[in-house]
């Protein structure tokens, strides 16, 4: 059984525990001004803070907290909800410029795998053969044209 949860605190002891309990929460901190909560929360009830009673304050912090996690969530919900036009999908990898290079680096492999072997000596790769050597390729996309997928940007996106 999985159970979603939302831990609006950093506190390293909380996380510990719901772990403990199996619980893996999505911590998400409120960034609630404890001192000033407490304080708005004595004067609504006409009391200091220091009369407040430990568990009374412990409810005041908690519902802040959870209360400001909403906020925020409900911030990006209603952004997400209102926001308008297309979203621009571009494919690089696609695009006729990489794939033409695509093919002459397959073809100059090939070509630098058989030439060794012809002729009997190999300086790849201190005597590897040439498929075994490999090297990171850096591309520049600035002067590639790549296709592209326009769509309405509430369409929801297929995940993997």
């Amino acid at each position: 059984m999985t159970i979603s949860m939302i831990l609006a605190s950093q506190s390293r002891p909380r996380r510990d525990v719901l772990y403990a309990a199996g619980i893996c929460p999505t911590i998400k901190v409120s960034h609630v001004d404890e001192p000033a909560a407490l304080e708005q929360a004595a004067q609504q009830a006409g009391v200091p803070v220091e009369r407040l009673d430990v568990g009374h304050r412990v409810a005041i912090l908690a519902h802040a907290k959870a209360n400001a996690v909403y906020e925020a969530y409900r911030a990006v919900a209603d952004t997400s909800k209102a926001a308008r036009g297309e979203r621009v999908i571009a494919y690089p990898l696609e695009s006729e410029q990489v794939r033409a290079q695509r093919r002459a680096d397959e073809e100059l492999s090939a070509n630098a795998a058989a030439a060794p072997a012809a002729s009997g000596s190999s300086d790849v790769g201190a005597g590897q053969p040439a498929s075994v050597v490999s090297s990171a390729i850096t591309r520049d996309f600035s002067g590639v044209t790549p296709p592209t997928r326009v769509e309405p940007i509430g369409k929801p996106v297929k995940g993997n």
